[in-house]
């Protein structure tokens, strides 16, 4: 039986080293690229920068304090295209899980400020800066919306006031805090339902309690505090 040699011409066997050489460079590559591409997302979160993988989603991150400034609450929203959400703020009778009671907006209500005791804003496509800011005047606590539209470069805000010595800043003390919400890395989710970016609970304690051995459970009952979160606009 005669037997089948395989013959490579010297421009084959050369084509062959040069794609099995690409292979491996390629393959090296990657291997250092991909730790980079890590490292690059960790750093831009932890500047608060938004990295979307989905544009079609809903994105959030929040800002750290050191970029937001003082006494604010700050986060990035990327809104997808053809969208359209409210942001809004509850102050005081905050729930431990889901919303407060839902308001509807009329169509007039324009693209921010105060309705039946609640702050909205109106956010379209694209990315914006939502912040809550706590500013003490005069012995009360205003709470202000603030929101920057990307496209525009301008900042809008309403406010909302609260005695002063409710918040735990005043008298950390004499309070526990609860809470939940959007953290230093980016969130992305379909959009459909309401989006809580933040939860913030505070329950007045006892000073002698913060001395004890063992953690305040959280009451299931609503609370006073602040939240804030973005639902899909009617």
């Amino acid at each position: 039986m005669a037997r089948v040699r395989l013959r490579l011409s010297l421009l084959t066997a050369i084509l062959l080293m040069t794609i099995v050489g690409l292979a491996i460079a390629v393959a090296l590559q990657w291997r250092e690229v991909g730790p980079l591409r890590a490292e690059n997302k960790r750093l831009d979160e932890e500047r608060g920068t938004l990295v979307i993988g989905d544009p079609n989603q809903l994105n959030a991150i929040r800002i750290p304090a050191r970029f937001a400034g003082e006494g604010r609450q700050s986060f990035r929203v990327y809104v997808p295209p053809g969208r359209l959400y409210h942001a809004f703020v509850q102050v005081n009778n905050i729930p431990k899980d889901g919303l407060p009671e839902r308001t509807t907006l009329p169509d007039q209500a324009g693209i921010l400020g105060l309705f039946r005791g609640r702050l909205f804003a109106r956010i379209g496509p694209g990315e914006h800066t939502v912040t809550i800011w706590t500013v003490h005047r005069g012995g009360r606590a205003d709470i202000m919306l603030i929101v920057g539209f990307d496209s525009s470069k301008i900042a809008l805000d309403v406010s909302a006031n609260t005695p002063r010595n409710r918040w735990p800043t005043v008298t950390p003390e004499t309070y526990s805090v609860f809470g939940d919400g959007v953290g230093g890395t980016t969130i992305a989710a379909e959009g459909t339902e309401p989006f809580v970016l933040m939860r913030h609970r505070i329950q007045a304690v006892t000073a002698e309690s913060i001395n004890v051995g063992w953690t305040t459970p959280e009451p299931d009952f609503p609370l006073d505090g602040v939240m804030l979160w973005v639902e899909t606009a009617p």
